[in-house]
């Protein structure tokens, strides 16, 4: 049995696969891009070399605006950014 294959179908068909995983990887690295964002207590305290103590004293005195996701604490680095750049003037 014989079975006609029309190219041009084929060729549209790799087309869409090759648009849909251009979607997928460019919705992955915004995904990444997003959560690269928001720091824990720990990677905030790192990156502003003091204490984790220090971090959640500055949360508390609302120096630092925070994320709640349930019970996790994420700081945005651009209030950490921008608290720096308050620091050096």
């Amino acid at each position: 049995m014989l079975i006609a294959i029309d190219e041009s179908k084929i060729d549209n068909l790799f087309k869409l696969q090759a648009d849909i995983l251009c979607l997928l990887q460019k919705r992955e690295d915004e995904s990444k891009t997003a959560t690269a964002d928001l720091l824990t207590v720990k990677q905030s305290a790192l990156y502003l070399n003091v204490s984790e103590i220090h971090i959640r004293k500055m949360i508390e005195r609302r120096e630092i605006k925070v994320t709640r996701i349930k019970n996790a604490i994420r700081i945005q680095k651009s209030e950490l950014d921008s608290l720096i750049k308050g620091a050096k003037k």
